[in-house]
């Protein structure tokens, strides 16, 4: 059994300002996605607004844009129909992206899908009773969404039909996916379950009554909390298992809730309520750079072109240069071991005079 651990809280650390920043979008960024992976030229965003933009990120420009709407097929983007997303039903809650097309989902249970390049609808998935929570692929053919309605559906996307029902039973916050692995959910405010979808069965169900968790991320054998006190719990999913278990660490220091959550070995980003990034070293959690710039809490995070993006509740969206942030985070650790060896050098030349004084008694 481990001992709950906390983090020292972090220095004061300043960074460099965002490297660029992606405008457009008239509300609150939902779901930033890279289609093709870490480096890749482009980057996809969603937002509550009901707009999607495909970004040429070579070339720092909008490679298409739409408007997605339940109430007309009308894909051209134009502020009436904006205004009329926030009629009940229409708000978007939830989006992810294929290499060809977005789908999204709606507050009373509505799933669409539409054609990235040219916005044209292509299906609707009908079933959810309930506000979409969210959405992944599970794999390169099976959509995952979760629900209020408390239920997880699998959707295939060839034949988009809804294969596999998961009955929860309990209104679903949220939903994490480990690709063509397992499905993780939070219900209520504190019970997270993992889910087997091959096997159609829960492999564990672990509550955590001491606190509410508003985000979370399994991670290899990790499972890490943000939770509403502005802690961050990090978990051994095999001590899970174990009556009562105990957190490895417990990062404090947040002045804010943890929105969201990425992982890029050997780093933890975690985007805040108090419109922060921060960076953690996952070997000892201890904080390594602190990103500022958005002026509203930080929603979603991705990785493309080799930088770090941010979408925000300001309608923005950010980008961080990361070979910048490792060479001052390299630059911080020499000058620290040079201080480091410094206060040695101070104390060892302070103590020359005893060690001489001990010398001569013992001559004599």
């Amino acid at each position: 059994m481990y001992q709950q651990q906390f983090a020292k809280p972090p220095k004061q650390i300043k960074s460099k300002a965002f490297k660029d920043r992606l405008k457009g979008h008239k509300d609150a960024i939902i779901t930033l996605i890279s289609p093709y992976g870490n480096n890749g030229n482009y980057l996809f965003s969603a937002s509550r607004d009901g707009n999607v933009k495909s970004w040429d990120l070579l070339n720092r420009q909008i490679a298409s844009k739409f408007l997605i709407s339940k109430i007309s097929d009308d894909t051209t983007v134009q502020d009436q129909d904006e205004n009329q997303q926030s009629m009940k039903g229409n708000i978007i809650c939830a989006a992810t992206f294929s290499e060809f097309n977005i789908y999204v989902g709606y507050d009373d249970g509505f799933i669409k899908s539409n054609n990235i390049k040219t916005g044209e609808p292509v299906y609707a998935y009908q079933g959810h009773k309930a506000q979409i929570t969210s959405i992944h692929f599970l794999n390169i053919r099976q959509l995952a969404s979760s629900s209020l309605d408390g239920t997880v559906r699998l959707w295939d996307t060839t034949s988009n039909e809804c294969e596999v029902i998961f009955n929860i039973g309990y209104p679903i916050n949220m939903m994490n996916v480990i690709f063509d692995k397992e499905i993780n959910l939070l219900y209520g405010k504190n019970t997270v379950v993992q889910v087997d979808p091959y096997k159609q069965s829960i492999v564990r169900s672990v509550q955590f009554p001491n606190f509410t968790i508003m985000s979370y991320l399994v991670h290899k054998n990790l499972l890490i909390l943000g939770t509403i006190d502005n802690f961050i719990h990090i978990y051994e999913l095999q001590q899970l298992d174990q009556p009562n278990p105990q957190p490895i660490k417990v990062i404090v220091g947040l002045h804010g809730w943890a929105l969201c959550m990425l992982v890029h070995d050997p780093y933890l980003y975690v985007g805040t309520d108090d419109k922060k990034i921060r960076v953690y070293e996952m070997k000892n959690w201890e904080m390594k750079e602190e990103f500022s710039g958005h002026i509203d809490g930080v929603t979603t995070l991705a990785l493309a072109n080799g930088l770090l993006y941010s979408g925000s509740y300001d309608h923005l969206i950010r980008s961080w240069d990361l070979e910048e942030m490792y060479q001052r985070i390299r630059e911080r650790a020499i000058m620290e071991k040079e201080d480091l060896n410094s206060r040695r050098y101070d104390v060892y030349l302070k103590s020359l005079p005893k060690k001489k004084k001990g010398m001569a008694k013992k001559k004599k």
